[in-house]
């Protein structure tokens, strides 16, 4: 049902169409909210409580949904997105935050079900967020000894096929971890650009404009941003002295190690986070082929260069999967494969609702494709680095083992002598590198794995 009437929209009434969508078109939230936040006649208290509500109700979804149930007098299923997600709403401001009175939560919030319901459905959010309050977090969730995966599925809001999975292979404190991970806020991090500066320049720039930094724990070019500051109006990120760029993925640039003078491609290029690190590696001296299948990721990547002055990497269109013969040969390949970002979600935290487990299955096919698709293009003796922000082992050490099974000319690499000091304690047994978005180092969900082509040009 849509609204009734013409009345302004609240801060609550965006973040409840931004749900909406999110839900029942299955769209991720970010690009949806980033549009919505560059809106003028949205007052910045408001974008910073439509960030917080839209952002809080996909972490705890489940959470949230397990106390309207016990509530509710029918099922979640019967009621329409529009009031699922009203009720979300307003059990979350009851639930999580300190600064909304009660009151005002309860009365928004059947504004918003007469606004996109009728009289009964506000009845209906009325007495439901009335009943929540009067428990104040009285709530009987499932047995954590009986029902383990259930009880982290519902308390910690995940689904419970990934806690089954999850709990299997790092039993339940290690998986109560990377959930709580999960449901914190990401860190803000940063690549310096050392093409242009250092990192005590900059460290002392973004303090200027108004930051606070903290050196990352593992990579030498990182920095952290401790409290939240635009970073497009930043003169430092407008001078392209920095990138933003995870700790994790900073890293898969030493795993791959480049030359300057070397050949490279980045097979799936993306807004360029990566193939622009690479140049930075190499002095800007040499070639990064950056391919992607997406035009407008192609732009943004252009535009990265740009800024931060980079001039040896050339975008171009294309599926890696089918490689052009005259694309010729490469001293070195990378391939961030297309996976179920399950190693992401603290980011953006609707995968956890929007990704089945037959996801992980599926894309395991399009990622030995990737890589039995680029692997003729490697000169002998040259670098292969696999890596996707998963760590489900269908998308990682299964995809390598097949991948070296069906291509016996390649040979896993020990990682260890091209990451960081400190880093690693972060490459398994197996020899492949392994980042999960839990402590100590709270970085994002990674795996890669470094191959090496013997000097033979057929195996």
């Amino acid at each position: 049902m849509e609204p009734q009437g013409t009345k302004t929209k609240t801060a609550r009434a965006y973040a409840l169409e931004l749900l909406h969508r999110v839900e029942t078109q299955r769209k991720y939230a970010a690009p949806l909210l980033n549009r919505l936040l560059e809106r003028e006649e949205i007052s910045p208290p408001d974008k910073g409580l439509i960030h917080e509500l839209v952002y809080g109700v996909l972490r705890w979804r489940n959470r949230l949904d397990w106390i309207i149930g016990s509530c509710a007098s029918r099922p979640m299923e019967e009621m329409t997105s529009w009031i699922r997600n009203i009720l979300r709403l307003g059990v979350y401001q009851l639930t999580f935050t300190q600064k909304i009175p009660p009151a005002a939560a309860v009365h928004e919030s059947v504004s918003l079900a007469h606004r996109y319901g009728h009289q009964g459905t506000a009845a209906f959010v009325n007495a439901i967020l009335r009943e929540v309050q009067r428990r104040g977090g009285a709530v009987a969730f499932p047995d954590a000894q009986k029902e383990p995966s259930q009880f982290i599925a519902t308390y910690y809001s995940h689904p419970q096929w990934l806690m089954e999975r999850w709990l299997a292979r790092y039993g339940l404190d290690l998986t109560v971890e990377i959930c709580q991970a999960n449901n914190s806020p990401p860190p803000l991090t940063i690549r310096i650009n050392t093409l242009r500066t250092t990192r005590e320049p900059l460290k002392e720039a973004l303090i200027e404009e108004g930051a606070a930094v903290k050196e990352c724990a593992l990579s030498p070019e990182g920095l952290r941003i401790l409290l939240p500051v635009p970073i497009p109006r930043l003169s430092s990120f407008q001078r392209g002295w920095f990138q933003v760029q995870d700790e994790s993925s900073i890293l898969m640039g030493h795993l791959l190690a480049p030359q300057p003078g070397q050949r490279i491609l980045d097979a799936c290029a993306g807004l360029g986070g990566k193939a622009t690190h690479l140049a930075q590696q190499m002095g800007d001296r040499g070639e990064v082929l950056a391919l992607d299948i997406n035009p407008k990721k192609l732009a943004g990547l252009e535009e990265n260069c740009r800024r931060v002055g980079v001039t040896i990497v050339r975008g171009c269109l294309g599926d890696a999967t089918h490689l052009e013969t005259e694309i010729g040969m490469f001293d070195a390949l990378l391939v961030d494969a297309p996976c179920s970002n399950l190693g992401v979600i603290r980011r953006h935290p609707e995968i956890r609702w929007l990704k089945e487990e037959s996801d992980i299955h599926r894309l395991q096919e399009l990622q030995l494709r990737l890589l039995a698709g680029v692997a003729d293009h490697l000169i002998p003796g040259g670098v292969l680095l696999y890596c996707t922000c998963s760590f489900e082992p269908e998308e990682t050490e299964e995809v390598v083992q097949r991948f070296l099974k069906g291509h016996p000319q390649f040979a896993l690499e020990d990682p260890r002598p091209h990451l960081p000091n400190g880093a690693e304690g972060l490459v398994t047994e197996e020899g492949y590198f392994v980042s999960l978005p839990s402590l100590p180092y709270s970085m994002d969900g990674f795996f890669a794995a470094r191959m090496k082509r013997g000097n033979r040009l057929s195996g």
